[in-house]
């Protein structure tokens, strides 16, 4: 609170208007807290499948991350002027995998426990990059979502991402040791699945589009 929304706040509010703002908030918090809690739950269910948390640190953070700047830089393919991918697909897309691995994930873990470390360990990534790719596509739509409307608020969907992400890694230990590791990958499945009303709102905001409603004609397709 003191380093991100401190510092966000001394600034002053970006100029939009407080509904785009709501949202714009809704969705990059959404995005920080689900991946985080998708990470800590994978990190914790893995840990016991390669033996020791250390293996489950370096295989999954690692795996996680790198296929997430896959994701992002995948992202830029996505036409998300358009609409409809990047919108309504994307977050759907990233429930349906979610919920998928959800089921997957423990029957794989039982059918290959007694194989060997390498094996293991490529199982786990396997499992992993896929979901990561979809995750890490969220952030640089959700940018390319809010640029149009104000830029001036896109450092404030910086911290809010930030200190979510932050936040939701201890939430999501008290969440595993309160209710069990898979109570978190379907928190994130929901939050992630309600980027599709944040996400259609904030393309809905954008001014090329809301003037092209206004005058009653198509949406027109902006740089």
């Amino acid at each position: 609170a003191i380093i991100v929304a401190g510092p966000l706040w001394r600034s002053g509010l970006p100029s939009m208007n407080r509904a785009s703002l709501v949202h714009g908030v809704f969705y990059f918090a959404s995005i920080g807290a689900g991946y985080m809690m998708i990470q800590i739950s994978s990190m914790q269910t893995y840990s016991v499948y390669l033996g020791h948390p250390t293996y489950a640190v370096a295989v999954v953070l690692f795996s996680m991350i790198l296929f997430t700047g896959i994701g992002s830089f995948l992202s830029q393919r996505i036409p998300v002027e358009t609409g409809g991918v990047g919108v309504s697909v994307l977050p759907l897309a990233i429930a349906g995998c979610l919920l998928a691995a959800f089921v997957a994930t423990q029957w794989v873990v039982a059918h290959t426990i007694d194989r060997d470390l390498l094996q293991r360990c490529a199982i786990a990534v396997g499992m992993t990059a896929p979901l990561s790719i979809l995750l890490g596509c969220c952030f640089p739509v959700g940018m390319r979502l809010m640029e149009p409307i104000s830029k001036d608020a896109m450092p404030w969907m910086w911290g809010v991402n930030g200190a979510s992400g932050v936040f939701a890694s201890v939430v999501a230990v008290g969440v595993s040791m309160w209710s069990g590791i898979s109570t978190n990958p379907l928190i994130a499945l929901i939050l992630y699945a309600s980027l599709t009303v944040s996400g259609a709102a904030l393309w809905k905001r954008a001014p090329a589009r809301s003037l092209a409603r206004s005058l009653g004609s198509p949406p027109t397709i902006f740089q």
